[in-house]
């Protein structure tokens, strides 16, 4: 697995560079993430700075909680943030209690705080991809923008 950084100016929108991966494929793939949008409220620049930080090396993971969640771990009452469909998936993540809770628990992660949640997310990731939030690919689909070779800088870190 080779790892870049892409630098956000590529596209010269407001985003933030991250770390991408491709499998030994000659394509790369950067995920656009705004930082600056006038209508987040500090909590969720909070958040979305944490999740930031916690998922620099899968991105990805980024988009998916500004699809799921808006970047909220709890809503403006500071009461945990529900799905709206189903109201099992919990945090920013959206994490299904009803479904994880005993793994989760079992892994020490604790679905209901925002770093138990990033945690199990990062689990399931690594177990299933993408699929548990197939439910919003629609939105985090449009995220991943492939960038030629040429327009990528080797990551030594």
């Amino acid at each position: 697995m080779t790892s870049f950084i892409v630098l956000s100016a590529v596209y010269g929108t407001p985003a933030i560079a991250a770390n991408v991966s491709t499998t030994g494929t000659s394509t790369a793939y950067v995920v656009s993430i705004n930082t600056t949008d006038p209508i987040m409220t500090d909590d969720q620049k909070a958040v979305q700075k944490k999740v930031m930080s916690y998922f620099k090396d899968e991105p990805i993971l980024i988009a998916i909680a500004g699809c799921e969640s808006s970047y909220r771990q709890v809503d403006a009452n500071g009461d945990l943030v529900r799905g709206t469909i189903d109201k099992d998936d919990i945090g920013v993540m959206q994490i299904n209690e009803h479904y994880h809770s005993d793994q989760a628990k079992a892994l020490g992660d604790n679905l209901r705080t925002l770093d138990g949640n990033m945690a199990f997310a990062k689990h399931l990731y690594d177990l299933e991809g993408t699929k548990p939030w197939v439910s919003s690919e629609a939105c985090w689909s449009q995220a991943i923008k492939p960038v030629p070779t040429s327009q990528v800088a080797l990551n030594n870190n």
